[in-house]
């Protein structure tokens, strides 16, 4: 993976939702934890739909030198957010915790 090198404390953010389409891609590259596989019960969604959402996302925030905010859809045309953390060696991914997007809804 070319963007293997890449310094994510530099990084813009369309790079790193580069990184993070390759990731997804990649399928074992993505690990969940407890909590969002709470939350992915609550809101009806899978580690599919979450998969698809990041292989498709938009990086809208950073949110420390390895977490960041990332929006997109499900094969449904839900929205969803994830907040995920990337591994320091960039070879991975960790789903911090993931939600629908409701209009109107304040999270």
């Amino acid at each position: 993976m070319a963007e293997g090198r890449l310094d994510v404390s530099k990084a813009s953010l369309a790079q790193i939702a580069k990184l993070v389409h390759e990731l997804a891609r990649a399928g074992g590259a993505v690990g969940f934890r407890d909590h969002a596989r709470e939350e992915m019960k609550k809101d009806d969604l899978t580690e599919v739909d979450v998969l698809t959402v990041l292989k498709g996302c938009a990086v809208v925030e950073r949110q420390g030198e390895r977490k960041f905010r990332a929006e997109g859809s499900t094969e449904s045309g839900e929205r969803v957010t994830v907040i995920l953390v990337l591994f320091r060696d960039r070879t991975g991914l960790l789903v911090w915790t993931v939600w629908k997007i409701v209009k109107g809804a304040k999270r």
